[in-house]
């Protein structure tokens, strides 16, 4: 089956789980049962992107380090093309953030480079 918002790809890839119908009360805005997902396997786990998604996987997790665009860029109306409302400029931010995370970031924390370096890691966009 294809996902849908009650059976999305992030929570079948990262939690091993095909659909959570307790969401349904929920309005899918939260995982209403804790899940056990890949990234609590993980010696350090980053996460970048949708405000909507990072969320349901790195709160609550202390090696996670997360971070999400403004909720009001999603303007999927906007479609792909508009580098100023599209889907686009969300990519960019979350591309941006990656390389900020590799470079300023990294460079100025010791311990921020020791979690890079390390084995067991995953890297969610």
């Amino acid at each position: 089956r294809v996902p849908t918002e009650s059976r999305p790809c992030h929570a079948s890839l990262l939690g091993g789980i095909y659909e959570d119908p307790s969401a349904i009360t929920k309005g899918w805005q939260d995982n209403p049962v804790e899940f056990d997902t890949v990234i609590n396997a993980t010696s350090a786990a980053f996460a970048f992107g949708s405000p909507d998604v990072i969320p349901l996987f790195a709160r609550g997790i202390s090696h996670v380090t997360a971070d999400s665009y403004p909720a009001d860029w999603e303007d999927f109306g906007a479609g792909c093309h508009d580098p100023e409302m599209g889907c686009k400029r969300l990519d960019q931010w979350v591309v941006a953030r990656l390389g900020k995370l590799f470079g300023e970031d990294a460079r100025g924390d010791a311990l921020l480079r020791k979690r890079l370096d390390g084995d067991n890691i995953i890297i969610f966009l």
